[in-house]
C-alpha cells in the first residue's frame, strides 16, 4: 500500500498481518472477520462475501519481504480462511481477473512464476 506524505513523499506502507488486513476488509465491506472467514458450515456464500474475501487473500497474498520474496504462503493464508489453498488461488485469480490486476509473483527454487 502506497501513501502520500507531505515531507517525504510517496511511501510504501506494510498494510500489516493477516488479522488486521482482514479486519480493514471487513471494515471496509461492512461484514465480519468470521463473515470473511469460512465459518458457515459450506453453506452457500453470496457475491457480499465471496468477493471481499477474494479481496483478501489477494492483499494477503501479495505481501512480500524486502527481498520480493511472499511474505504469507498459500497454504497458510488458507489456514487462516479455514479452507484449502486451491480455494485460495482461485479466489486470488478471480479477484485479480475482476479487477485488471497483476497476480502475485511465486518462486520455487530459482524458478520464479505467477500463481
Amino acid at each position: 500500500m502506497k501513501l502520500l506524505s507531505l515531507w517525504k513523499g510517496e511511501i510504501l506502507v506494510h498494510p500489516g498481518t493477516m488479522n488486521q488486513i482482514g479486519q480493514r476488509v471487513a471494515d471496509q465491506y461492512g461484514i465480519s472477520v468470521d463473515d470473511l472467514k469460512r465459518q458457515n458450515g459450506g453453506c452457500k456464500v453470496t457475491r457480499s462475501i465471496a468477493y471481499p474475501r477474494h479481496e483478501a487473500m489477494w492483499l494477503m497474498a501479495m505481501e512480500t519481504f524486502q527481498n520480493g520474496s511472499p511474505r504469507h504462503s498459500y497454504p497458510r493464508i488458507a489456514a487462516w480462511f479455514g479452507m484449502d489453498h486451491s480455494s485460495v488461488i482461485s479466489g486470488v485469480r478471480g479477484h485479480a481477473r475482476r479487477n485488471g490486476l497483476d497476480m502475485p509473483q511465486r518462486a520455487v527454487g530459482s524458478w520464479k512464476f505467477a500463481a
